[in-house]
């Protein structure tokens, strides 16, 4: 039997020890990474899943709210047609801005027979897949969402829902909603998503509807058909991970089938987002170890072979010591050598005092107490701790020189130097690995923070039906405490009024697996309390690590007030809809929002050529801008402009109306809106305008009356008197005007007046009046004169004007005028007194002979005419 040397057992234990620590731990090395990239992707997988469950829920409202749009619109458009334009017009009013395109109706020849956008023209879109598998005999009647088109007539791309329209069975076109992809990649781009992250929509076929970020560059285009939620008999959502369809990007991708509509959601983390930082942390660390790992390797075998040999060479022996201590120096590798008996360093290489920040004399003054910052009972609790999982390594935190703190596992063997039993420590540094854990750990902590704060109700219910996790919003909806939640003692009704039974409450027909549901309306019944009306919806959960079900999550939103508000605003829309005043909102900006029928009714704009417009295009011209300066500073005073304004229709013509404007401002006192209400009043005014001519204009020769001349010569004498000037009064009565009417009839002398009454006004200036008075008595109006010639040479030409023939239909007639004269202030201050001597002055012309004209004197008395 052969005898093994006590030094060369020495450098098989020595050996094997090394061969041992190094085998366990790059085995404890690799298994930690390999956890913590299994965690990491975990962690993409079921940020991809929550994405594509909010992404499903987001759009399957979006998609049944315009389904529900398109019924509406199908029943007007058979029930009702002249009413289905203002139909859509409402329709689109109600949906988010920037969402509907287009509303329009194909006919059965596949000509566009209809389009919100104006005119449809004759464009023939048989030829779009949302039209012929309508158009195909036996096709249910189903939403249909279509590939996105680009539009003939709009221009942009945009995705088509279309339904059949039926009359008697038989087929009669498709109503269409064209929806925008954009505004569906703006509604995706509100979830967090990295810079290499992407939630997309797709149709069943795989073609893109949507997506964010980089829409412009996938329409058109389709997810590659190896996908698997596009095979055969796929469930409605899952996970998967690939590259890229169209971009070489490696992701994490989960789907989500839509509840009830042939679409699918699917959300991708970029795997380089969470794996990047971890392996380039994990492969700079495995080249540090695997250098150490190679310098201790050879340490040891260079220690075993210079033991070996140490007992046939003493020389050699102190040669393998001091190449035991080269290597010891130059390893790039963390080493301690202790004395475990009382724990003072014993030796530190140069990566050692790198590391810490210490020198070799100051290591060896110090004890391993003063470095490792763990207290010596916490200390025993981490050793027995790394015992009962079967580590080979110690966690520990380590104080450097500059007082930091680091994350350090020590791997030790025991070894022997210079006759001395000491341990030899390795010390690997985890500070950035614990970094990217904690991160792990505080983004947990957000989403349950983020879970507690959201203001809907949410519960998790376990696989068995116990409802485990809730917020407090959830205790608020449902007006319960805690105990009363878990064992669900809460009264729920159906939207009918029946109770729901315990079993069928929502979250125990999720955990039966039952289809997927979305903002089912439930009561709550509450004692003493109005019932509270919520909006229920669920989604499950991802599975387990190990395939067990993952649960599902339940969210309840209390939607009462949204209840009584629909009630509320059906009121009002039916009033703002039917009132023959016309209406019309404006915002801060003074743009227009919204107008009613009656509006369009008055001005001839449809709402279509109005929205988003300033109201000044209604302007008419006939008021100057100090007008609308003089409105707009009452509306800022007092909140509210109420008077006569004209517009102009969209026809041309102009009209009266009579408008009132009130301001509604925010609780800041901005301005939120302008809502003016007006009629058009232009009949009335017309009405008013002709019992006014009437009552003021003779109507035979169109000249004003008596009632009208003296309200003139009351402001000629008022203004003659502010200017200190002159003002005159011709007092024209015919002469031989009855021979002429008793000769050749009324109707000749009617004309005779008509003529005469021209004949006079082509004397005078326009300032001045003509008015008849009486039978064939006429009165000019002299309101300026600066002296009393001017009236004589003014009468003269009347008088000569009037003694020039008359050609009448029947005969030419010659006659003649007496008129008088009298002047303010030198005949009278009044009206009164002027008309009376105007008359006397007229008289003693008739007296005088006719075919005369008389100023008025004082002196002379009047007389009745011959």
């Amino acid at each position: 039997m052969v005898k093994i040397s006590r030094f060369t057992s020495i450098a098989i234990v020595l050996l094997g020890t090394t061969a041992l620590s190094i085998c366990l731990y790059w085995w404890q090395l690799l298994s930690s990474t390999a956890e913590l990239h299994e965690k990491t992707m975990a962690q993409a997988m079921q940020t991809a899943s929550r994405l594509a469950i909010a992404g499903a829920g987001q759009t399957e409202a979006l998609i049944r709210s315009i389904d529900t749009t398109l019924e509406d619109l199908r029943h007007d458009y058979v029930v009702h047609p002249g009413e289905f334009d203002a139909a859509v017009q409402r329709a689109m009013r109600f949906q988010p801005d920037g969402l509907i395109l287009q509303v329009g109706v194909i006919d059965q020849a596949g000509v566009l027979a209809y389009s919100s956008l104006g005119n449809p023209g004759n464009v023939f879109l048989g030829d779009r897949e949302h039209f012929k598998i309508h158009q195909q005999p036996g096709f249910s009647d189903q939403l249909f969402v279509s590939a996105p088109v680009f539009g003939r007539r709009s221009n942009n791309w945009s995705i088509q829902l279309a339904r059949r329209i039926e009359e008697k069975g038989q087929f009669k076109g498709v109503v269409v909603v064209s929806i925008s992809p954009e505004f569906l990649s703006r509604q995706l781009a509100r979830f967090e998503l990295g810079d290499n992250d992407v939630i997309a929509i797709f149709r069943a076929d795989g073609t893109y509807l949507s997506r964010t970020p980089k829409l412009n560059d996938y329409m058109g285009k389709a997810v590659r058909a190896d996908r698997p939620f596009l095979r055969e008999n796929s469930p409605s959502y899952g996970t998967f991970r690939s590259l890229a369809s169209h971009e070489p990007v490696q992701r994490s991708f989960a789907w989500q089938g839509v509840a009830h509509y042939p679409l699918i959601i699917t959300a991708g983390i970029a795997d380089s987002d969470f794996l990047e930082p971890v392996e380039r942390e994990i492969m700079a660390g495995h080249f540090r170890n695997a250098s150490g790992t190679a310098v201790v390797l050879l340490l040891a075998c260079t220690l075993a072979f210079f033991i070996v040999r140490l007992e046939k060479e003493q020389a050699a022996a102190l040669k393998s010591a001091t190449l035991y201590r080269h290597l010891f120096e130059k390893n790039a590798s963390i080493q301690l050598i202790i004395d475990p008996e009382d724990g003072q360093i014993v030796d530190a290489n140069p990566a050692a005092c790198h590391f810490y920040g210490y020198s070799r004399e100051q290591f060896t003054r110090l004890h391993i107490g003063d470095i490792n910052q763990l207290q010596p009972d916490e200390i025993k609790a981490e050793m027995a701790m790394a015992g009962s999982e079967r580590r080979q390594y110690f966690n520990f935190p380590h104080r450097l020189a500059n007082a930091e703190t680091r994350q350090v596992e020590v791997y030790s063997a025991p070894v022997e130097l210079d006759g001395r039993a000491l341990l030899h420590s390795i010390i690997h540094d985890i500070s950035l690995r614990r970094q990217l854990e904690n991160q792990l750990a505080e983004s947990e902590t957000r989403l349950r923070s983020i879970f507690a704060a959201l203001p809907d109700g949410l519960l998790i219910v376990a696989p068995d039906g116990r409802i485990v996790q809730w917020n407090e919003a959830a205790l608020n909806v449902f007006d319960v405490d805690e105990q009363a939640l878990q064992e669900r003692r809460h009264t729920m009704l159906y939207a009918d009024g029946r109770k729901v039974p315990t079993e069928d409450f929502p979250g125990m027909r999720a955990i039966r697996r039952e289809p997927v549901f979305t903002n089912e309306l439930y009561a709550i019944e509450r004692k003493n309390k109005p019932l509270r009306w919520i909006a229920v919806s669920a989604r499950p959960l991802p599975a387990g690590a190990n395939g067990e079900p993952g649960g599902e999550v339940i969210a309840a939103v209390d939607v009462s007030r949204l209840i009584e508000l629909e009630a509320s605003h059906q009121i009002a829309q039916s009033v703002f809809e039917s009132t023959t005043e016309g209406i019309m909102v404006c915002d801060a900006q003074n743009r227009i929002v919204t107008v009613n029928p009656a509006f369009s009714d008055i001005t001839g704009y449809p709402p279509a050529e109005v929205l988003g417009r300033n109201p000044g295009f209604l302007a008419s011209g006939h008021h100057d801008p100090q007008y609308y300066q003089a409105m707009y500073k009452t509306l800022e005073q007092l909140n509210r402009w109420e008077g006569e304004i004209i517009n102009r229709r969209r026809d041309g013509s102009t009209y009266v109306g009579w408008l009132k404007i009130a301001v509604i401002r925010e609780t800041d006192h901005k301005i939120r809106r302008y809502v003016g209400l007006f009629s058009d009043i232009t009949v009335k005014k017309r009405q008013e305008q002709e019992v006014w001519h009437q009552a003021n204009y003779d109507a035979l020769t169109d000249l004003p009356n008596r009632v009208l001349v003296h309200d003139r010569l009351q402001q000629a004498i008022a203004q003659a008197a502010r200017r200190g000037s002159q003002a005159g009064l011709l007092y024209i009565d015919l002469d031989r005007f009855k021979p002429v009417n008793d000769t050749y009839g009324h109707q000749a002398g009617d004309e005779l007046l008509r003529q005469v009454a021209r004949r006079i006004g082509n004397c005078i200036r326009d300032e001045d009046t003509v008015a008849r008075i009486g039978g064939d008595e006429f009165l000019v109006l002299l309101p300026t004169l600066t002296q009393r010639e001017a009236a004589l040479r003014v009468a003269e030409k009347v008088l000569d004007s009037l003694c020039q023939p008359f050609r009448l239909d029947q005969a030419t007639v010659e006659i003649a005028a007496s008129i008088g004269i009298a002047l303010y202030p030198e005949h009278g201050l009044s009206v009164e007194t002027l008309l009376e001597h105007g008359d006397a002055a007229m008289y003693r012309a008739k007296t005088d002979g006719r075919r005369t004209i008389r100023l008025f004197s004082p002196a002379a008395p009047r007389a009745d005419p011959c």
